[in-house]
């Protein structure tokens, strides 16, 4: 990479430091050393590695999530104290723009406190991720508007915009706060069909400027924070170049958008109205001759265009070229992901604690914490294992990307599509089983968990769309871009209770379902076929085939450490619990594929109710290890004495 912006959020990694297991070391056990950017992927293990860790150790488990320095832990500790000051508590009964101005208010005490940069991108992206994360927890606004200032906005200009004191002027901006830095992509009648945006970058060699516009209402950005009068906005806008004409491609331009009196001249902007439990002020934005600089234009390294307007690239191909200049918005998804499983992990610790102190009836007995019913234990041990699932997931994907060179495209979109839809989805489930489970209490918007799921719909929907990013993955697979199958296991047999073949159904249904889609798409090769009509046809197939990839992509990245606990350690249980969630809805599909037998399907309860006996005595601890403390979530019914904190609630004046 030109740049260390790949090491953004790299405190999930610290590859050298992590244990070498089988011999192969840490990052090629990732496989992300094949320089064509393609997996190699390890055979899951014949038996597990007897280490002697008899019990939970929070502080290890901690470190196992978050590889980070000595001087990175002091920064985290740092973080978690500031956001605990009152400033950045709860505010009910705010309006939306209100709520948002908070957020842009609560973004300056940040940069104030923490001395971020934009440059943090680049230098210090552990100080950023730390920050982003947590901040993630406490105000969803506030990460949305942080993450696109400094990863995406300011990213992009790292990225793409070359030593110049132009571009040194703008980032000095960005950093001060002078202009907050958004950044436009998406357009109204195009939606994920971003490489048919419409925008216009018109180069006018007479004034060496170029004259942005909006041609049509289809191409009207959709849907930018730019919508909050009074705070000024600097934004990277992604435009089809064009000079006398000529079609040279997509590429991100700098412009300034508001200033805090104004919106700037040509610019339309048009607020989008408000959204349940999320106040980002998002609006369509359009242009109509905005002209800047030359200097605005962000080719990067591979692209020039003299004074004269003569266009000259290093890459030939207009897709290539766009996928380069996009490239930024891999980072977003895996910002996305990472706050996706910080909240999912707060919502298991929140309502961890609230079910250990909890009373409910039992038979024969006065009464019991609600904890001890296994119902209770399956749901929310369910989504404590599926977030350290996604935890892993997403470090071993930020690893990826890192050591991913800039060409392979389909493989770095494949890896954090994945990625992100499969997280996003966990967080989706986990969060709602964890509100349910606490009942009228998980109601409450000071209890965190329902505010996190009004927020999981834009998880879901942000960065691609899920569901279209499912479908380019399947054909990824099927053509084999950036994408290597995997080969038949040598077994199924075994038990449930054994971790491996649990990671190695996984592995055989990938496998078929890949298999079943490529054998249905063979009559694409017949002269006169309808294609559109034969993948059509197979579409949800497709989408099934990439969901038991991105599952599959997962538990690799869990067993890649339970592999180093014994069989019995509850970090081993919360890799069995995985599987079990994951392959519960399909034990029709695997029972006829014969991968797991008749009596296996009517034991498969007492499996999961074993796993969630084991865990239960460590469970909170395992929460509890992602260290999101109540300092900063503030939720009542995490406190130590929840019945206190609402006392206390009910005493306020």
């Amino acid at each position: 990479m030109a740049f260390g912006i790949r090491l953004a959020l790299r405190h999930v990694l610290a590859l050298s430091q992590l244990s070498l297991v089988q011999g192969l070391p840490f990052a090629e056990r990732l496989g992300v050393r094949d320089s064509r950017g393609s997996e190699r992927l390890p055979d899951p293990p014949t038996d597990t590695p007897q280490l002697g860790v008899t019990a939970v150790d929070a502080a290890n488990i901690t470190d196992l999530l978050y590889p980070l320095s000595e001087e990175d832990r002091r920064f985290r500790e740092q973080v978690k104290a500031l956001l605990a000051d009152p400033y950045f508590a709860p505010r009910e009964g705010l309006t939306i723009a209100e709520q948002a101005q908070l957020s842009y208010g609560r973004f300056k005490r940040l940069r104030d406190e923490l001395d971020l940069r934009i440059r943090d991108v680049q230098y210090r992206p552990t100080r950023l991720a730390t920050a982003l994360e947590l901040i993630g927890t406490i105000d969803g606004t506030l990460f949305t508007v942080m993450s696109i200032h400094y990863c995406l906005c300011g990213g992009s200009l790292l990225r793409h915009g070359g030593a110049s004191a132009e571009i040194e002027s703008y980032i000095d901006e960005l950093d001060s706060l002078q202009a907050i830095g958004t950044f436009l992509v998406t357009e109204l009648g195009y939606g994920n069909n971003v490489v048919a945006l419409q925008t216009r970058a018109d180069y006018d060699a007479r004034t060496q400027e170029l004259v942005i516009s909006t041609p049509s209402a289809q191409a009207r950005k959709f849907m930018p924070n730019t919508g909050l009068e009074g705070v000024p906005k600097l934004g990277v806008v992604m435009a089809r170049l064009t000079i006398d004409e000529r079609d040279c491609g997509v590429f991100p331009v700098i412009v300034r958008l508001r200033t805090q009196s104004a919106t700037c001249p040509g610019v339309s902007i048009v607020p989008l109205g408000d959204k349940p439990g999320y106040a980002l002020d998002n609006a369509m934005t359009s242009f109509q001759g905005v002209r800047v600089p030359k200097h605005c234009l962000l080719l990067g390294e591979h692209s020039r265009l003299s004074d004269e307007g003569m266009f000259t690239s290093d890459i030939g191909s207009r897709r290539e070229r766009f996928l380069l200049s996009l490239e930024q918005v891999q980072l977003g998804r895996l910002c996305l992901s990472a706050v996706s499983t910080t909240a999912a992990a707060a919502s298991s610790f929140i309502a961890l604690r609230y079910a250990e102190q909890r009373r409910t009836f039992a038979p024969r007995h006065s009464d019991v914490n609600v904890i001890e019913y296994r119902n209770h234990q399956r749901d929310l041990f369910f989504t404590l294992a599926s977030t350290y699932a996604s935890r892993m997931m997403v470090n071993d994907a930020l690893g990826k990307y890192e050591h991913c060179s800039d060409e392979n495209h389909d493989y770095l979109f494949r890896i954090t599509s994945a990625t992100k839809v499969h997280v996003s989805y966990a967080a989706e489930r986990g969060i709602r089983l964890c509100r349910e489970r606490c009942g009228a209490a998980g109601l409450f918007e000071q209890n965190r968990i329902s505010v996190y799921a009004s927020q999981c719909p834009g998880m879901i929907t942000a960065e691609a769309d899920n569901q279209i990013a499912l479908i380019k993955i399947a054909r990824q697979m099927l053509q084999q871009q950036g994408y290597e199958p995997l080969k038949k296991a040598a077994s199924v047999s075994g038990s449930l209770r054994d971790a491996s073949r649990l990671l190695t159904l996984m592995h055989e249904r990938e496998r078929k379902l890949l298999k079943e889609l490529r054998r249905n798409m063979l009559p694409a090769q017949i002269p006169g076929q309808d294609l559109f009509e034969l993948w059509n046809d197979n579409i949800n197939l497709a989408i099934e085939t990439a969901t038991a990839h991105a599952s599959r992509l997962a538990a690799d990245s869990l067993w890649l450490r339970a592999a180093d606990f014994p069989n019995e350690h509850p970090f081993t249980e919360l890799f069995r619990l995985f599987i079990y969630q994951e392959i519960s809805p399909l034990l029709g599909y695997f029972l006829a594929e014969d991968l797991i037998t008749r009596d296996e399907v009517k034991t498969f309860r007492q499996c999961v109710d074993r796993s969630c006996k084991t865990l239960r005595p460590s469970a909170l601890e395992l929460a509890t290890a992602f260290d999101i403390p109540n300092t900063i979530l503030r939720s009542p019914i995490a406190s130590d004495d929840y019945v206190a904190s609402y006392e206390a609630l009910a005493e306020r004046p």
